[in-house]
């Protein structure tokens, strides 16, 4: 099976080094760089338009980062008849719906495994066990960055320290924004609710977040006081069968969780990442594994690849979800101790309002969201 890959920076790199590694029968064939890049390696090329008529050219394996020209070109590859796989959230995220609309009149499959969970096969997992149980809720540790930052501050480094050391790693963007200000797990929060309730927000609902940007050890020692520690998460809850609805119900969050010492998210260290989902009749379910770096996102990415050569189907594409914000609850803590108890949108927008007097804020879920 012969691929074309956009873009050769860590993941794509580390895709490429793979498949030369581990002969699996793909064939990487046409590699698109910026225009200036493209020097010493014949299969290098600045044009998508030659890549997206190349009629050898199977499945294009999509490995920029931001959200264009990334979606474009993804885009652009399925309206031409070409599988696509991606660990891009950011440039699918904001549009799955009309994607995997178009992967579908197209009879093509739009693979994004590798966009939340790391090397986790958590799309595939929710998207199995979806097909009988109803699956209502989710919550995860999906962001590498974010998880070795707690984990580095629970040991006595500052928020500085720690982000200097995840960036010297590789576990960190030069430009940390997305991981620490939780836009990383919005994006994760779409496709998880995509792949797990078969619906996504509005376009007008925005997914409500609690960056990590102010987290302070001081904040880590009142949580340890407690018997808790923190997590930076993504969540969300799903009412599919209520009488009359239109549409089912949905409520996404991204949010520094407050959590007990003891709860099995609160063993995840470093870079790795926890996700679980709960169905009506398997019951509660959690993955585990690497949740960032180049070489565990291109394993994800060439197991889609694997699933396409072996005859995968395009996915349903998501409805369009009545949002519903009393499905979310608990209470906020403020670093200067104050609590607030409401809906999660109430509460990350106390955070944004009073953030600056009160100090940073972390979200202490109702019970039932993490009940195994």
């Amino acid at each position: 099976m012969n691929i074309a890959l956009l873009g050769y920076g860590t993941v794509g790199r580390s895709l490429d080094e793979l498949l030369g590694e581990r002969p699996v029968g793909i064939v990487v064939s046409r590699i698109l760089r910026r225009s200036g890049k493209t020097q010493g390696d014949p299969r290098m090329t600045d044009d998508i338009a030659s890549i997206l008529s190349d009629e050898s050219i199977e499945v294009v394996a999509e490995a920029m980062s931001g959200e264009e020209p990334a979606a474009a070109y993804i885009e652009s590859a399925l309206l031409a008849g070409k599988h696509v796989v991606t660990a891009n959230k950011a440039a699918i995220a904001p549009m799955l719906p009309k994607l995997l609309s178009i992967a579908r009149e197209r009879g093509v499959v739009l693979a994004f495994e590798a966009s939340a969970g790391g090397v986790i096969p958590w799309i595939a997992n929710l998207r199995r066990a979806a097909r009988f149980d109803r699956i209502d809720r989710f919550c995860g540790i999906l962001n590498g960055t974010g998880n070795y930052l707690i984990d580095r501050m629970t040991c006595g480094l500052s928020f500085g320290e720690a982000l200097a050391e995840a960036q010297a790693l590789g576990f960190a963007e030069a430009d940390p924004t997305a991981d620490v200000g939780g836009f990383d797990l919005v994006n994760k929060s779409i496709v998880t609710a995509a792949a797990a309730f078969g619906c996504v927000p509005g376009v007008e609902t925005p997914v409500p977040v609690v960056g990590l940007e102010k987290l302070s050890v001081d904040f880590m020692h009142l949580a340890a006081r407690e018997g808790k520690t923190v997590r930076f998460m993504a969540f969300g809850r799903c009412a599919a069968n209520r009488p009359n609805a239109q549409a089912p119900a949905l409520a996404l969050g991204v949010a520094p969780v407050l959590l007990s010492s003891t709860s099995l998210e609160a063993g995840v260290g470093r870079n790795y990442n926890l996700a679980s989902f709960y169905g009506d009749v398997a019951g509660p379910m959690s993955f585990f594994g690497q949740g960032a770096g180049g070489r565990p996102t291109a394993d994800a990415m060439i197991a889609d690849m694997l699933d396409i050569a072996r005859g995968a189907v395009p996915a349903t594409p998501p409805v369009t979800a009545a949002p519903d914000d009393s499905l979310l609850f608990g209470t906020g803590l403020f670093e200067d101790g104050t609590r607030i108890a409401g809906t999660f949108v109430e509460i990350a927008a106390a955070a944004r309002r009073e953030g600056e007097r009160r100090g940073f804020l972390a979200f202490e879920p109702d019970a039932s969201l993490f009940s195994r």
